[in-house]
This record gives C-alpha cells, structure tokens and sequence, in this order.
C-alpha cells in the first residue's frame, strides 16, 4: 500500500510547488520521513514517509488565485483573492504586498487563516491583453514557524471585446457556382497574423492551401479540390485565432450549398418531330 500514499503525497506537493522539477520532488519525499526501525535495511530511508514534513518542508506558497492563472475575465477587476497553502501571520501582510502589472492593491481582506482577497479603488487593469499577479518573496510569512513566503507571479488575460465571426463571403446559406477557391471571413476586430495557419480552418470537402489577412478584420483562405455539389461546411474551433492583443477567438462555424450550375454540351441539340395518323376501320 506504499505506492499510494507516496503518489498521493507527490501529488499534494506538486499542487503546493507545480515548478518543483522530477528530482526535486524525489528529494523532498526521501528526505521527509519518520525513522522505523523495522524498515532499516528494507527500504531507502528506513523510515516512513511524512505527508505533513513534506508540505512543511515546501514552505509557504501561493496555491490558487481568483481570477485563476490563465483565465481571461472581460470586466477589469478590482479585487483579487489569494490562496495559500499553508495558514500565514496575519500582522505580516500589507497591502502593497500584492501588485497586478506593478501597481500595489490599497486595502485587503482577511478571509480565512489561509486566503485573503486584496483590493484596488481602481482597476490595475487598463489595457487587452496580459495581466501580471506579483506576490514579493517574504512579503507574507507562515504562522506555524514564520517562513517566508516563495515569490509567486501569475498571470490572466482581459479581453474587453472577444473575436467573434461576423460573415462571411460568400454569404452563409447562399448559393454558391462552382469552381469556388476563396473563402473571406470577417471578424468583428482586428486578427493577429500570426495566429492564422492552413489547419485553422476545417472544410466538408476540398484543402486548405493557403491562409492570411486580407485586411486587419479579415482572413482570406483559399481552397483547392472542391468539384462536388451539395452542401459545404466550414469551422474553426475556440482558440485557433486570436485577436491583437493575442486572446483567444470564439469558434467558428458555417454552411452554405454549392452548385454546378449549367453546363455546356459538346453537341448541338437535334430536334426530332414525331407524325401521329389515324388508324383505318
């Protein structure tokens, strides 16, 4: 029953220090155990390991954020709640402890032993794009032993208008004449060129063969191999294309039907007349 418990360990600490590297972590769970003699000779450490030593030889660190690392928010906030790990002493926290893209939060709330949500009289958050979370190292410290806490840095995007899709030429729904090549879709604000490749777009027939802006909002793909009629349905999913500031667009999707339309004979058309009598009594 070891192998549990040591993963279940290894787990826990890796939710405390994610950066904690495959060698680090083996050191911290072999030199955070508690001697038994039976075990000497038998196993590594001769001892058993110690769940509460390994979280404690870790430190004090941040553990969870709102908005959390990596999430976009549209609304610039103006409080930002902080979990740590282990319970911190409340008179060592300031309020200029905690900054977003280097501007200091002017109160804070203690909302348990372990969380406190610090605020701004106005956003930090004043441009798209990314957004920096900065805790300083030591700023805050444990209250079981007054370690310091690890500097933490986090960071989340603001998207105050996403990518959307507008249209699309040629129009959804519509009728399309083949041969058909060029697929236009305009977005409600500008695209970044460098989020723009051949696999972004998914295609019911044909290939993707090239791909690039037309114009800041819209985004030309051209297309090869497309010779059948009947509908034809394109998409492309959440996050393939990203905006100016580099957040993530909203999914795509679309249809419109493909038709051949008339096509010429190599023949003229004969006439035939055709005679029809009466029959004799």
């Amino acid at each position: 029953m070891a192998t549990p418990h040591v993963a279940g360990v290894a787990a826990l600490a890796l939710s405390v220090n994610p950066t904690l590297s495959a060698l680090q972590l083996k050191s911290t769970l072999l030199n955070n155990v508690d001697a038994v003699a039976g075990l000497a000779g038998k196993v590594l450490t001769g001892g058993r390991l110690n769940a509460a030593k390994v979280l404690n030889s870790l430190g004090l660190t941040v553990i969870a954020t709102s908005p959390s690392a990596g999430a976009t928010v549209t609304t610039p906030p103006t409080s930002f709640t902080i979990h740590f790990s282990q319970a911190f002493i409340p008179a060592s926290v300031a309020a200029s402890d905690f900054t977003v893209n280097g501007v200091a939060a002017t109160s804070f709330v203690l909302d348990d032993a372990d969380s406190i949500t610090f605020q701004f009289d106005v956003s930090p958050v004043t441009t798209d794009g990314l957004q920096t979370m900065a805790l300083a190292a030591g700023s805050i410290t444990r209250q079981s032993d007054a370690t310091a806490l690890s500097a933490f840095s986090g960071q989340f995007r603001y998207d105050s208008v996403p990518l959307t899709f507008v249209s699309s030429t040629p129009p959804l729904g519509s009728l399309v004449s083949l041969p058909f090549s060029t697929l236009d879709l305009l977005f409600n604000e500008a695209v970044d060129a460098s989020s723009i490749g051949l696999g972004d777009l998914s295609v019911s027939q044909g290939t993707v063969i090239g791909a690039s802006l037309l114009n800041p909002t819209t985004v030309r793909f051209t297309l090869s191999g497309i010779a059948n009629e009947g509908a034809f349905n394109f998409s492309i999913a959440a996050g393939a294309l990203r905006d100016a500031y580099g957040n993530a667009g909203s999914a795509v999707s679309g249809a419109f039907s493909l038709d051949i339309g008339t096509v010429a004979t190599s023949k003229p058309v004969q006439t035939v007349k055709r005679f029809y009598g009466l029959s004799q009594p």
